[in-house]
């Protein structure tokens, strides 16, 4: 592993470039444990959101459960 000296980097513009999968482990998915019948496919907050948006009640539980177990931790 290269190692990177301060004072090269010190009051440096640096861009970082986070692609896919940097986040891995680090922050939570949209992916629930519900699978999609018919299908192996997990169900993510998007796919339920999508498919409920015209029940107000649900589309509140889902985004309950969003704000509770993602962007609250």
């Amino acid at each position: 592993m290269t190692v990177i000296n301060r004072n090269d980097i010190y009051d440096k513009n640096l861009n970082f470039l986070i692609g896919s999968g940097a986040s891995v482990g680090l922050l939570p998915t949209l992916e629930l444990k519900l699978k999609q019948s018919g299908s192996t496919k997990q169900h993510t907050l998007e796919t339920l959101a999508t498919k409920f948006e015209d029940d107000e009640d649900l589309m509140c539980l889902i985004f309950s459960y969003y704000v509770e177990n993602v962007i609250a931790p």
